[in-house]
């Protein structure tokens, strides 16, 4: 989908999320002049037209991955295999609505969204958050206990490409789907399972519009609490923190903590070149050092236990991160798997602008909405020990608030905040490990403009931290 139609869809979200979820109605109250009521129509044909277009896309002959927006596929089908899926039963917290369904005559579209007809429909007409609720479901669980039967498709060789807004369309199709009343019909499921899954295989994107359409989606189906925090967590450490700088407190287009990255990347080198050096002792002790070579067993078996945990630890903050001098290049965690890699050599620079603020703000709304915004951000400890402090919430969202405040222009809209800065963090690892850094050169100058999707997401990420701030506060 190109980049008007992931406008179009966030614009057309944000109207879905200001009228409270509803589905053809502003709230609980009747429409006050004839021109309310149209405009109450038009949104309820606009929301119903829009969710058949999503379930079109899903049903598409092409398309078995049970994704709305599915991989693009350069491999060709050639059957099917039966397969065993294991599932276990889970007990999740997820909100109770009240709503108001009428008949309507609603479009039949065909995979391209193009109208072929219509059907008489009961839809939701109202909708109204009245409370939470508890509820046990089957998930995805390779060590679960319950055991189905599944099929799983056998394709021939070639790529299976994953773009970058892969991710996040897909999250914000489910966040749609769900605000719409649909968190529990089949295909929306469907869809969220196989999503919960590529992320447990691939990891979490580190684009910042994927991460935050992802949370949304997450949080809003109820769908794996802990990992919804865990990506709400990367979120908000993602934020420039720069003292005295004019992008402090806003994000951008990549999603990691880059100090944090360093240190694990500085642990790790230093772990692989003792385990080295541990190996070539072992290698070079006499047969009769048996008492050195049990200790030295024993030392190569902490080792690789920390390295281990570094390894495993570091994959829940970055999916790229890892990747030095192709992290721009396309990423291939599988043999014919693509991923877009990150759009800019993040070892010696940071990107911030309005745009991926804005979309960081949504994420940490509907999180604070479904009470998954952490006090502070995920830390774990390598061999007993904290590498860096977490980041503060509320202090995050506080400093958010201030810089776009600061960059509001006098007419009351935003400009792009297209802002490039040096990164710093990596600058004192070992010397030849990452390419030109520490960065001695000068950075290019950003062009930044000012137009109506600039000043929609100044305004958005100003609503939406104003509306998480006092929850942040009360973590």
């Amino acid at each position: 989908m190109n980049r008007l139609g992931i406008t179009r869809i966030f614009v057309f979200t944000l109207l879905l999320t200001a009228l409270g979820g509803a589905v053809g109605a502003v709230d609980a109250e009747a429409p006050s002049t004839q021109q309310d009521a149209s405009v109450t129509a038009a949104i309820d044909v606009a929301v119903t037209n829009g969710i058949a277009t999503l379930f079109a896309r899903q049903a598409a002959e092409a398309n078995d991955t049970g994704l709305i927006v599915p991989p693009r596929d350069e491999r060709r089908r050639t059957g099917f295999e039966k397969i065993v899926v294991r599932y276990s039963r889970r007990v999740v917290t997820i909100p109770v609505y009240e709503t108001r369904h009428a008949e309507q005559l609603v479009p039949v579209r065909d995979e391209y969204g193009t109208v072929t007809g219509y059907e008489k429909r009961r839809v939701v007409v109202e909708r109204k958050r009245v409370g939470e609720r508890q509820v046990e479901r089957e998930v995805r669980d390779p060590d679960g206990d319950i055991y189905k039967e599944g099929r799983k498709p056998i394709y021939d060789k070639g790529n299976r490409v994953m773009p970058r807004g892969f991710f996040g369309l897909n999250g914000m199709a489910l966040y749609v789907l769900c605000r719409a009343g649909l968190e529990d019909d089949r295909r929306t499921t469907t869809h969220a399972e196989e999503l919960a899954r590529l992320v447990h295989q691939y990891g979490s994107p580190d684009h910042t519009w994927d991460l935050a359409w992802l949370v949304a989606g997450f949080a809003e189906a109820g769908l794996e609490p802990e990992l919804t925090q865990t990506m709400v967590s990367k979120l908000i450490d993602a934020q420039l923190r720069l003292r005295g700088d004019e992008g402090n407190g806003l994000w951008g287009p990549v999603a990691i903590h880059y100090p944090l990255l360093a240190r694990y990347l500085d642990i790790e080198i230093r772990l692989r070149a003792e385990i080295d050096e541990v190996k070539k002792k072992l290698e070079d002790l006499p047969d009769s050092a048996q008492g050195a070579r049990r200790d030295g067993q024993q030392a190569l078996t902490r080792l690789e236990k920390a390295l281990n945990e570094v390894i495993n630890q570091l994959a829940k903050h970055t999916q790229q991160g890892k990747r030095l001098g192709s992290v721009t290049s396309v990423y291939r965690p599988e043999e014919n798997v693509v991923l877009a890699g990150l759009p800019y050599y993040i070892y010696n620079r940071i990107a911030v602008d309005t745009e991926s603020s804005a979309a960081v703000a949504m994420a940490l709304a509907v999180a604070a909405e479904h009470k998954l915004l952490p006090a502070q951000t995920q830390r774990d400890q390598v061999a007993g020990r904290q590498l860096l402090a977490p980041e503060n919430t509320a202090a995050s969202i506080n400093e958010a608030l201030g810089a776009l405040s600061k960059h509001q222009l006098r007419g009351g809209g935003w400009t792009e905040l297209n802002m490039l800065r040096p990164n710093q963090a990596f600058s004192k690892m070992q010397p030849g490990y990452l390419v030109d850094v520490p960065f001695r050169g000068e950075l290019p100058q950003l062009l930044v403009h000012e137009t109506v999707q600039s000043h929609i997401d100044g305004f958005a990420a100003m609503t939406y931290l104003a509306r998480v701030a006092p929850a942040a506060a009360a973590r």
